[in-house]
């Protein structure tokens, strides 16, 4: 069982969604784990919360849960609706562990927003992510450092919307990944993170980093050509 005392937040946010949890005893428990698998699968997406050996990339990464098939950039209006419209922030990801705002680290959030279609894959991403890794450890690897979802802007290189603006995309750790770094200085480029790519590219998202040894930072449901 994954232990917490700050799991209760969670818990929390899984009432706020609608979902019962059992008691907020910062515990992730069978019920919390039901609570969880109710959430994924309120949008057709089954949830196994079994760590893997980890050496290893997680079972589930072979077996992608809460998967979306990511669109090329031409189709994302067709796919997720208007950029900036009420959709791109319907949805709500109820995260396993608070996060910190990558600019102000002193404050976290204990969910964000998102396009309604992608709340449950960005769920996924980050309950298996802490299931595998220990809060402690995810910590220590600065994934917790929340960079951003939803911004209605154009991209930082031209005047496209970025994909930011349809909540379909998250920034991770922005300060030690920038924009226009490759691999041989972003942080997130290391081995050692190849477990988390793994588990964000299983649920369909799109790493620009391994795609374009660039913006290390970005994942996105959009495919990267």
């Amino acid at each position: 069982m994954m232990r917490s005392t700050r799991m209760r937040d969670y818990q929390s946010a899984l009432v706020g969604l609608g979902y019962d949890p059992g008691a907020l005893d910062g515990t992730w428990g069978p019920k919390t784990a039901a609570a969880t698998r109710a959430l994924l699968a309120a949008a057709g997406a089954p949830y196994t919360s079994t760590p893997a050996d980890p050496v290893k990339v997680p079972a589930t990464a072979a077996a992608p849960v809460a998967r979306f098939d990511s669109p090329a950039y031409s189709d994302m209006e067709r796919t997720f609706g208007p950029a900036g419209g009420p959709d791109c922030t319907a949805g709500k990801v109820a995260l396993p562990m608070p996060l910190r705002l990558a600019w102000e680290p002193a404050k976290t959030v204990t969910s964000f927003r998102c396009h309604r279609l992608l709340a449950p894959a960005f769920t996924s991403i980050f309950v298996e992510a802490v299931a595998h890794y220990g809060e402690a450890r995810f910590r220590q690897m600065r994934l917790d450092l929340f960079g951003g979802c939803f911004a209605d802007r154009p991209m930082r290189s031209g005047t496209r919307k970025s994909t930011h603006a349809w909540g379909a995309a998250v920034d991770v750790d922005p300060e030690r990944n920038q924009l226009s770094w490759g691999r041989d200085r972003a942080s997130l480029a290391a081995p050692e993170y190849e477990v988390w790519w793994k588990l964000v590219e299983a649920h369909g998202a799109v790493s620009l980093g391994r795609a374009e040894d660039r913006d290390w930072m970005h994942f996105q449901f959009c495919r990267a050509k």
